[in-house]
């Protein structure tokens, strides 16, 4: 009996750690998700992960990876992003072995229209 409570709440806590990916679009290169559960506000600024999986295996310095996580900082008031922290995947949808890893705040720019980062500012923001 206590092994099977014990593998009931190891399944609970295992799955409330994973991400709840929403696929945003896509093109030929690559599937933009969300997830709507990372979503933080504080006034005008709004933060979220996103994740691309791509459709081709990607290299960086010689190691090949098939997914980018991000969190990002979407500023609603002045249509701009900046990235807070990254790591690029050995395997599809943000799993297996971190290739990268960045947790340096970027630089503030602008949501391009029609881009991957303006998609993502519009879902951040409720636009």
């Amino acid at each position: 009996m206590r092994k099977a409570i014990l593998m009931l709440l190891l399944a609970v806590v295992s799955g409330s750690a994973t991400a709840e990916w929403v696929e945003l679009g896509g093109n030929e290169h690559t599937t933009l998700y969300v997830d709507p559960s990372s979503i933080r506000r504080a006034g005008d600024f709004v933060e979220m992960w996103n994740l691309h999986d791509f459709k081709k295996v990607r290299a960086m310095e010689h190691l090949s990876y098939w997914s980018f996580k991000g969190q990002g900082e979407y500023d609603c008031k002045q249509a701009r992003m900046r990235l807070l922290s990254a790591s690029r995947h050995a395997e599809k949808m943000g799993t297996g072995q971190i290739i990268a890893s960045e947790s340096s705040a970027s630089g503030w720019e602008s949501a391009a229209p029609g881009g991957a980062g303006d998609v993502l500012w519009k879902f951040a923001c409720g636009k």
